[in-house]
């Protein structure tokens, strides 16, 4: 019984074509990178500021502004800010760090309050605006709880010139 020994030059195309084949891998196919966020805290990043008189709140107890009737206060007490910057698409994630105190009037329980914040450009137009629900718990003995809100903002691309700020502050209604 003979056995056959297949040529070389019959296993030369299958052998060339597996070989091609891996080395075409991607080519021709457009294969770019994704772009990745970077953060920065630099030009173009929008500053953050609190709004003046929106600082704090008083909330009384009944129609009165007499102090011995406040049942709650609150206020921010620091704020921060980076930048994402994706595709010309700045996102400023924000930090807000405020506290609430019982008054004389405080009674135990969960008080609400609401956190605005603002993207205004410099020339004072309202770009966008963001309200975020605070809320603390006061409880004896000390009647105060901290609060902190951290979110994003998208900010419009900065056309030539544009620059824009964070307004942020307690809603006063």
């Amino acid at each position: 019984m003979s056995r056959r020994v297949p040529s070389p030059l019959l296993a030369a195309p299958f052998v060339a074509a597996l070989l091609l084949s891996g080395c075409m891998g991607t080519r021709g196919v457009d294969t770019a990178a994704a772009p990745e966020a970077r953060n920065y805290e630099g030009p173009g990043c929008p500053a953050i500021v609190v709004q003046s008189g929106a600082q704090a709140r008083v909330v009384y107890s009944g129609n009165t502004t007499d102090p011995a009737r406040i049942r709650y206060q609150v206020g921010i007490l620091d704020v921060s800010r980076t930048c994402t910057v994706l595709n010309d698409v700045i996102s400023v994630n924000i930090s807000v760090y405020g506290r609430f105190a019982g008054g004389p009037a405080a009674q135990a329980g969960t008080v609400r309050d609401t956190l605005r914040a603002a993207v205004v450009a410099a020339d004072g137009t309202v770009v966008s605006t963001r309200d975020f629900a605070i809320s603390g718990t006061l409880a004896a003995p000390i009647f105060g709880q901290d609060f902190r809100v951290t979110d994003s903002i998208v900010v419009p691309p900065p056309t030539v010139g544009t620059l824009y700020r964070v307004l942020v502050g307690i809603d006063q209604g």
